[in-house]
Protein backbone atom coordinates (compact mmCIF):
# COMPACT_ATOMS: atom_id res chain seq x y z
CA UNK A 1 0.00 0.00 0.00
CA UNK A 2 2.91 2.10 1.11
CA UNK A 3 4.63 1.37 -2.76
CA UNK A 4 1.67 2.16 -4.53
CA UNK A 5 1.14 5.33 -2.22
CA UNK A 6 4.83 6.55 -3.27
CA UNK A 7 4.18 5.87 -6.85
CA UNK A 8 0.69 8.06 -7.06
CA UNK A 9 2.94 10.50 -5.02
CA UNK A 10 5.35 10.42 -7.91
CA UNK A 11 3.23 10.44 -10.98
CA UNK A 12 1.43 13.14 -9.19
CA UNK A 13 4.84 15.38 -9.10
CA UNK A 14 6.12 14.69 -12.55
CA UNK A 15 1.47 15.07 -14.12
CA UNK A 16 1.92 18.62 -12.51
CA UNK A 17 5.11 19.23 -13.69
CA UNK A 18 8.73 20.14 -12.75
CA UNK A 19 8.51 22.68 -9.57
CA UNK A 20 6.32 21.99 -7.12
CA UNK A 21 3.82 24.40 -5.83
CA UNK A 22 2.01 24.64 -3.08
CA UNK A 23 0.04 22.40 -1.62
CA UNK A 24 -2.36 19.91 -3.98
CA UNK A 25 0.16 17.38 -2.67
CA UNK A 26 2.24 17.28 0.50
CA UNK A 27 5.57 19.69 0.42
CA UNK A 28 8.34 18.70 2.75
CA UNK A 29 10.30 21.32 5.41
CA UNK A 30 13.54 21.51 6.91
CA UNK A 31 14.36 24.04 9.43
CA UNK A 32 17.66 25.19 10.73
CA UNK A 33 18.37 28.10 12.74
CA UNK A 34 21.71 30.13 13.08
CA UNK A 35 22.96 30.26 15.86
CA UNK A 36 21.26 26.83 16.71
CA UNK A 37 21.13 28.16 20.52
CA UNK A 38 20.35 31.58 19.83
CA UNK A 39 20.29 34.10 23.24
CA UNK A 40 17.27 35.80 24.42
CA UNK A 41 17.38 39.43 22.76
CA UNK A 42 19.90 38.42 19.60
CA UNK A 43 18.65 38.42 16.00
CA UNK A 44 19.29 34.45 14.49
CA UNK A 45 18.60 33.21 11.21
CA UNK A 46 15.97 30.95 10.51
CA UNK A 47 16.74 28.96 6.90
CA UNK A 48 13.95 26.82 5.89
CA UNK A 49 14.65 24.22 2.89
CA UNK A 50 10.95 22.65 0.83
CA UNK A 51 10.79 19.86 -1.24
CA UNK A 52 8.27 18.21 -2.75
CA UNK A 53 7.84 13.82 -2.42
CA UNK A 54 10.30 13.68 -5.98
CA UNK A 55 13.03 16.32 -3.89
CA UNK A 56 12.13 18.61 -6.78
CA UNK A 57 12.80 21.95 -4.59
CA UNK A 58 9.91 24.18 -4.35
CA UNK A 59 10.19 27.60 -5.63
CA UNK A 60 8.42 30.86 -5.52
CA UNK A 61 6.76 29.80 -2.28
CA UNK A 62 5.13 32.97 0.36
CA UNK A 63 6.43 31.28 3.77
CA UNK A 64 5.63 33.27 7.36
CA UNK A 65 7.14 32.16 10.24
CA UNK A 66 4.85 32.77 13.65
CA UNK A 67 6.15 32.80 17.22
CA UNK A 68 3.79 32.52 19.56
CA UNK A 69 4.44 32.86 23.78
CA UNK A 70 1.52 33.42 25.48
CA UNK A 71 -0.87 35.71 24.04
CA UNK A 72 1.62 37.41 21.96
CA UNK A 73 2.66 36.39 18.16
CA UNK A 74 5.36 37.78 16.32
CA UNK A 75 5.67 36.98 12.42
CA UNK A 76 8.30 37.09 10.13
CA UNK A 77 8.20 36.47 6.04
CA UNK A 78 10.85 34.54 4.17
CA UNK A 79 12.76 35.33 1.45
CA UNK A 80 14.17 33.00 -1.33
CA UNK A 81 17.76 32.53 -1.40
CA UNK A 82 18.13 29.70 -4.23
CA UNK A 83 15.39 27.53 -5.48
CA UNK A 84 13.80 25.73 -2.54
CA UNK A 85 15.77 27.66 0.56
CA UNK A 86 14.09 30.61 2.52
CA UNK A 87 15.49 32.51 5.42
CA UNK A 88 14.81 35.12 7.65
CA UNK A 89 15.95 37.11 10.55
CA UNK A 90 14.65 37.25 14.05
CA UNK A 91 14.27 38.54 17.16
CA UNK A 92 12.48 36.26 20.19
CA UNK A 93 12.32 39.09 23.17
CA UNK A 94 11.53 36.42 26.34
CA UNK A 95 12.87 33.41 27.92
CA UNK A 96 10.19 30.37 27.25
CA UNK A 97 8.47 28.23 25.67
CA UNK A 98 7.45 28.91 21.83
CA UNK A 99 5.19 27.86 19.56
CA UNK A 100 6.18 27.62 16.16
CA UNK A 101 3.92 27.93 13.32
CA UNK A 102 5.09 27.75 9.72
CA UNK A 103 2.55 28.75 7.23
CA UNK A 104 2.89 28.86 3.67
CA UNK A 105 0.28 31.24 2.04
CA UNK A 106 1.64 30.78 -2.23
CA UNK A 107 -1.67 30.69 -3.30
CA UNK A 108 -4.63 33.15 -1.90
CA UNK A 109 -7.05 30.27 -1.63
CA UNK A 110 -5.18 28.06 0.19
CA UNK A 111 -3.04 27.92 3.34
CA UNK A 112 -0.62 25.10 4.47
CA UNK A 113 0.20 25.17 8.03
CA UNK A 114 2.24 23.16 10.58
CA UNK A 115 3.17 23.65 14.39
CA UNK A 116 7.11 22.95 15.74
CA UNK A 117 7.56 24.13 19.57
CA UNK A 118 10.81 25.39 20.68
CA UNK A 119 12.29 26.45 24.00
CA UNK A 120 14.81 29.37 24.10
CA UNK A 121 17.45 30.17 25.15
CA UNK A 122 20.09 27.78 26.11
CA UNK A 123 19.05 24.43 24.17
CA UNK A 124 19.24 23.90 20.37
CA UNK A 125 16.95 25.20 18.17
CA UNK A 126 15.48 21.74 16.77
CA UNK A 127 17.36 19.03 18.61
CA UNK A 128 16.28 15.79 17.59
CA UNK A 129 14.97 16.26 14.18
CA UNK A 130 12.54 18.69 15.31
CA UNK A 131 13.13 21.05 12.69
CA UNK A 132 11.77 18.64 9.98
CA UNK A 133 8.30 18.63 9.13
CA UNK A 134 5.21 18.43 6.33
CA UNK A 135 2.76 21.08 5.11
CA UNK A 136 0.18 18.76 4.66
CA UNK A 137 -1.99 19.13 0.98
CA UNK A 138 -4.47 21.82 1.25
CA UNK A 139 -8.12 21.89 0.40
CA UNK A 140 -8.48 23.42 -3.08
CA UNK A 141 -12.34 25.76 -3.11
CA UNK A 142 -14.52 24.48 -5.75
CA UNK A 143 -14.04 26.84 -8.45
CA UNK A 144 -10.98 25.69 -9.08
CA UNK A 145 -11.98 22.20 -9.70
CA UNK A 146 -14.49 23.03 -11.72
CA UNK A 147 -11.93 24.92 -14.36
CA UNK A 148 -9.46 21.55 -13.38
CA UNK A 149 -12.78 19.05 -15.08
CA UNK A 150 -13.28 21.70 -17.84
CA UNK A 151 -8.92 21.48 -19.17
CA UNK A 152 -8.99 17.60 -18.28
CA UNK A 153 -12.22 16.67 -19.43
CA UNK A 154 -14.31 18.84 -21.12
CA UNK A 155 -12.25 20.73 -23.56
CA UNK A 156 -10.08 17.65 -24.83
CA UNK A 157 -13.76 15.69 -25.14
CA UNK A 158 -14.87 19.00 -26.92
CA UNK A 159 -11.79 19.12 -29.23
CA UNK A 160 -11.93 15.04 -30.12
CA UNK A 161 -15.46 15.83 -31.71
CA UNK A 162 -14.44 18.49 -33.77
CA UNK A 163 -11.27 16.35 -35.19
CA UNK A 164 -13.75 13.41 -35.41
CA UNK A 165 -16.15 15.59 -37.28
CA UNK A 166 -13.49 16.71 -39.54
CA UNK A 167 -12.11 13.07 -40.02
CA UNK A 168 -15.07 11.53 -41.19
CA UNK A 169 -17.30 14.40 -43.44
CA UNK A 170 -17.57 13.58 -47.01
CA UNK A 171 -15.14 15.08 -49.31
CA UNK A 172 -17.33 17.61 -51.84
CA UNK A 173 -16.84 15.54 -55.20
CA UNK A 174 -14.54 16.88 -57.83
CA UNK A 175 -16.52 17.75 -61.01
CA UNK A 176 -15.15 15.84 -64.00
CA UNK A 177 -14.06 18.09 -67.31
Amino acid sequence: MANALMRFLLFAGIFLGGVAAAHATIVFGELSAEPSAPDVGEPFTLTLTMYDPTEVPVEDAYVLADFSFGEETTEYEFEEQSPGVYQTEAVLPEAGEYTLTMRDQTFRQEEATTQVGTKIPGTEFFPDDLGSFLFPPTVTNSSSVTTWLIWLIALPVAVGVIVTILVLRKPKETEAT
